[in-house]
């Protein structure tokens, strides 16, 4: 049986049991994980800095692996940004793992539960063009249960952004309960 049509026979459809809990700039299901990005700025001026954050919302049941150097074949969740013209990556804030016993490996590895935060602050290069901006993460996970893993995926998610040379555009910080948790932008 392909990959494809195991994931369509034995995991339900958990697209109903995702209900976003407000509004986000984006939004994307992967099998049991449900993902919400939010931006703390859509209008931005070159020299500025500003913050992504991406929600992943883990099913109950369910469990995403962190980084586990000692085993090379787990796939760790990840929010890489696609190079983006005009941008630079600055800090990553990833969310500290728990050590869980794996049923399937019975080792102890570094997973995700529940509901985590990767917060990317970005930088708007002095050079950067004025107008909108497309920028892509690529969220990559790997869904497991008590009894098997899921196949690697990886999900865009597109957040658009306006570069203006006008200062006086700049708007208030959006999503303040979101992103006081994480360190400041400059």
């Amino acid at each position: 049986v392909a990959a494809s049509q195991w994931y369509q026979t034995q995991v339900p459809d958990l697209a109903s049991t995702h209900q976003p809990t407000r509004t986000s700039d984006a939004r994307a299901i992967a099998g049991p994980v449900s993902i919400e990005a939010f931006v703390s700025q859509l209008k931005i001026t070159p020299g500025q800095s500003f913050k992504v954050a991406i929600a992943l919302k883990i099913r109950k049941g369910w469990h995403l692996y962190g980084p586990n150097a000692q085993f090379d074949f787990l796939v760790p969740s990840q929010v890489p940004l696609v190079v983006a013209a005009g941008f630079e990556s600055q800090q990553l804030h990833q969310p500290q793992p728990h050590v869980l016993l794996d049923p399937v490996l019975h080792q102890s590895v570094n997973t995700y539960t529940g509901q985590v935060w990767f917060v990317q602050t970005l930088h708007v290069r002095p050079d950067a063009e004025s107008g909108e901006h497309s920028l892509v993460f690529n969220v990559k996970t790997q869904a497991c249960d008590a009894s098997r893993c899921l196949p690697p995926q990886t999900t865009p998610i597109r957040l658009v952004v306006t570069v203006t040379r006008n200062r006086t555009a700049r708007q208030a910080a959006r999503y303040p309960k979101i992103f006081a948790q994480f360190p400041k932008a400059n």
